[in-house]
């Protein structure tokens, strides 16, 4: 009997989540929703990770984890509406687990917004954990991806914010990514996964330096244009036809090693 290779490709840490995290409560009530997967990674062929840190992390539960980057389909973006939003749009997209993260953009906000009248804040994914003015913000909620896509393409600065702790070090890229394929300009926390956004865009370290970049790219139409067109440049590199090679021989690794298991039983 020939059994079939079973790859387990995680993109989180499932271990360290934070206590703010809307996850944090089913896994402490269903403790068996963290450790199935645990238990299922040290069984299966082998496992995909998106990055260095988590294939470092999971390397007690299994020995043969690849990483495959998360890429991009550069297609899919193409004839992607633009919404007309008026005056500069400030956005983030994201789900509920950033709540600690978003809490970086509260004071700079605030003071953008104060500032500036017509500047309009979206969040796409999630609403702030803190009060900004109504008729200055929009919240949608999780859409399905050309919605997701045609509100990115409305934004004139993408914020990607990243707080400093342990489960969000082995986080993806894969954010600024999206920013890059809308052609934002993409300010983001200068840790972990987000620092190389300091190559192609901004990344600040506190709130200050936050505050100083909005300002910066609020004023400047043509710093915003050229920022923009740096990520859309950078993210080519990283269109899936670029790499699909990767992830085949990925897949015929697992398998060859795979049969030659089975063989010596």
């Amino acid at each position: 009997m020939e059994y079939e290779p079973v790859i387990f490709d995680c993109d989180h840490d499932i271990i360290r989540v934070p206590e703010d995290n809307p996850t944090y409560v089913n896994f402490m009530n269903q403790p068996h929703a963290a450790w199935n997967p645990l238990q299922a990674m040290r069984l299966v062929s082998a496992m995909t990770v998106p990055n260095q840190a988590l294939k470092d992390y999971y390397s007690f539960l299994n020995d043969d984890i690849h990483i495959l980057p998360n890429c991009v389909s550069l297609d899919d973006w193409k004839d992607v509406p633009n919404l007309n939003w008026g005056g500069v749009v400030i956005g983030w997209a994201g789900s509920p687990t950033h709540r600690n993260s978003l809490q970086l953009l509260k004071e700079p906000l605030l003071r953008i917004i104060n500032r500036y009248k017509d500047v309009h804040l979206v969040f796409v994914g999630d609403s702030p954990p803190f009060p900004l003015p109504y008729d200055r913000v929009t919240v949608f909620p999780w859409c399905d991806y050309r919605t997701y896509q045609t509100l990115l393409k409305s934004f004139d600065i993408g914020l990607a914010p990243l707080s400093d702790m342990p489960f969000n070090e082995s986080k993806s890229d894969l954010r600024l990514k999206e920013y890059a394929c809308a052609g934002l300009p993409i300010v983001a926390s200068n840790f972990g996964p987000y620092k190389e956004a300091s190559g192609f865009g901004f990344a600040f370290d506190d709130t200050q330096g936050l505050l100083d970049t909005l300002i910066q790219l609020i004023e400047d139409p043509k710093l915003r244009e050229r920022k923009g067109q740096f990520a859309a440049e950078w993210v080519k590199s990283w269109d899936i036809r670029n790499h699909i090679q990767t992830w085949i021989d990925v897949y015929q690794d697992v398998i060859v090693k795979a049969r030659e298991s089975w063989a010596s039983y």
